[in-house]
């Protein structure tokens, strides 16, 4: 029988961690690989066994009335903390040579971070090798033309102009849209949508059931700061908002949120979603907020390629959606700085390191799907689920 000789420096307290590392690292891998290698085991995955670990999730969290999300997040950064404070004064406590000490403590963080990427695959990463949903439908996605961008820009300017005047009763209302509204009240009309909007993406039956309402962020000031609107957090799988945002954008991100949390994974597939179940939706405010979501993209895709025609449909726009439109631009741009350049660029890796090969670009390409959606069923008003707008007030 052959001698085991320990390799220089390799302390034998390093050996569990180093091969707990190995197996959850390599396992990770083998997940990841699976997903991206093969759709239709990543899209299974998203119709099937997300569905079942979504129940379990949400049945327990829908009934928490705060984001656990917070606390999840918040203890994470206190335990890795404490953990780095221990490291430190478990390598200043040994004995020299430290090599022994170090290769344990390193083994450890592979055993945290193996840990958290494959529960972040089994719980939702998976998905991300799905197909998207204009290949799952079947959809002919073309580029944007020119002819099409003008004629849907004229169509939901004058479309988002009268669901304006149906929520204040004049062309201003002195105010941005959704002052003194309680934004939580949006969740209830968005949850009795998402049927009639899933169903139109081919969604089953099985797949939409109700998660529970939208969750505000305490965090939300910090979210600000990193210019995130909204979050879906696997590991309690809770859709969060950032309370701070403006009211009239709140329905559309708090949909876009609900979105990933019904397994839509590409950005420009959770507009589009967030997007059919805001219009779909019987509360004026929150359609409104999903039709002038659509006006500013097609607006903006346009601009690329015409941009004076494209400021003379801004200019067609009622004094009141311009101020929204206004108010919107100048809270996000008021929170741009070093925090919010680290974010964006942490979020562009993270959705190119999950197959979304466009990284933050992808939030604009939800256009084309708009655009192919409103050409097939012949326009705006036609394509609205509703039709006319409820007159409210805000």
């Amino acid at each position: 029988m052959g001698t085991f000789v320990q390799a220089p420096g390799m302390d034998p307290r390093t050996r569990k961690p180093a091969m707990a590392a190995v197996v959850l690292v390599g396992a990770a891998v083998v997940l990841q690989l699976a997903s991206s290698l093969s759709p239709a085991v990543a899209d299974a995955y998203a119709r099937w066994a997300g569905p079942l670990i979504s129940r379990v999730l949400t049945g327990v969290s829908r009934w928490v009335p705060v984001s656990l999300t917070d606390f999840v997040e918040g203890g994470a950064i206190v335990a890795l903390l404490w953990w780095i404070v221990v490291a430190v004064r478990r390598v200043r406590a040994a004995e020299k040579p430290k090599l022994p000490v170090l290769w344990t403590i390193v083994a450890e963080a592979w055993v945290i971070v193996g840990a958290l990427h494959l529960s972040f695959l089994l719980l939702f990463g998976i998905g991300y090798g799905r197909p998207g949903l204009a290949e799952r439908m079947g959809w002919d996605i073309a580029d944007d033309s020119r002819e099409g961008l003008i004629a849907s820009g004229e169509e939901l300017v004058g479309h988002v102009n009268g669901l304006y005047l149906a929520i204040h009763g004049s062309e201003d209302g002195g105010e941005p849209t959704g002052t003194g509204v309680d934004p939580r009240t949006f969740d209830a009309a968005l949850r009795a949508s998402w049927p009639t909007a899933g169903a139109a993406m081919g969604m089953a039956p099985g797949e939409l059931f109700d998660r529970g309402p939208t969750k505000p962020l305490l965090s939300s000031p910090i979210y600000s700061k990193l210019l995130i609107a909204g979050i879906y957090f696997p590991y309690t799988g809770e859709a969060n908002i950032n309370m701070q945002g403006p009211v009239w954008q709140q329905p559309l991100t708090r949909a876009h949120e609900m979105a990933h949390q019904r397994f839509f994974y590409d950005e420009s597939d959770a507009n589009f979603a967030g997007f059919l179940a805001c219009v779909a939706a019987d509360d004026p405010l929150v359609r409104y907020g999903g039709w002038l979501f659509a006006q500013r993209q097609v607006l903006k895709q346009l601009q690329r390629q015409d941009p004076e025609l494209a400021l003379e449909l801004v200019r067609r726009r009622h004094p009141g959606v311009q101020r929204d439109v206004t108010f919107a631009v100048t809270f996000w741009r008021s929170h741009v700085g070093k925090a919010s350049g680290v974010s964006q660029k942490v979020n562009d890796a993270y959705l190119k390191a999950n197959g979304i090969s466009d990284g933050v670009q992808a939030y604009g390409r939800s256009v084309r799907l708009l655009q192919y959606w409103l050409a097939d069923c012949g326009g705006v008003a036609e394509c609205d689920p509703l039709r006319e707008p409820t007159p409210s007030s805000p």
